[in-house]
């Protein structure tokens, strides 16, 4: 059962997790989703999880690996500083504990890739955003398999959704 609407911004959804019914938290709250259980009691779901992945990188590194069991995908934003070239592949670990690429979308294209090159140099918005399903999957991580440029760094952003 879901609790009264509070006013118009708060919206009804499943969570895909319990299968019960929540609550948004409203505008004032847009990370966190109020399960109501059986009972009536109000339970704090995150909706979303923000991962810093690479963080001001100056050389080729595996990055920050992190536990995505139970969400279904990660929408990246990669940062570049004073960039020539670079490559970012996306991995997850398989069930044989080895690390593979994975299949993104390029935000608001039709391009799919594993990995990407086009990293634009600039600190206040991102060069690319890619999205990446992962459903099935335990661990993700966004590896820097080439970096060039003097005094070059590139951070790596995520955002895992339920």
């Amino acid at each position: 059962m879901v609790a009264d609407l509070k006013n118009t911004q708060d919206v009804a959804i499943r969570n895909p997790i319990t299968g019960e019914y929540a609550e948004t938290g409203g505008p004032s709250d847009p990370v966190n989703t109020k399960i109501v259980d059986s009972l009536g009691n109000s339970v704090i779901l995150p909706i979303y999880s923000d991962v810093t992945l690479q963080d001001a990188e100056t050389e080729t590194a595996d990055g920050t690996e992190v536990n995505i069991t139970g969400y279904k995908g990660i929408l990246i934003s990669l940062f570049g500083i004073n960039i020539t070239s670079s490559t970012v592949v996306f991995e997850v670990n398989d069930a044989d504990d080895n690390w593979t690429s994975v299949l993104g979308v390029k935000v608001g294209t039709e391009t799919t890739a594993t990995s990407t090159s086009g990293i634009a140099t600039g600190t206040n918005t991102p060069g690319e955003k890619w999205f990446i399903a992962l459903e099935g999957c335990t661990q993700f991580r966004s590896r820097i398999s080439a970096i060039a440029g003097e005094g070059a760094t590139l951070t790596v952003k995520g955002r895992m959704v339920l």
